[in-house]
């Protein structure tokens, strides 16, 4: 699924799937991490 030609568009386009992808990661593994302690807790 490699392209040889990429536009810019499609370069800021991939960088911002990335960016996004990393703190959409992080962020679920805090929020799987308070799910988990809930369920301790309770």
């Amino acid at each position: 699924m490699s392209k040889t030609t990429k536009s810019p568009g499609e370069k800021i386009v991939k960088d911002i799937k990335g960016a996004a992808r990393k703190h959409y990661s992080s962020e679920e593994k805090i929020m799987q991490s308070a799910f988990e302690y809930e369920e301790i807790v309770a």
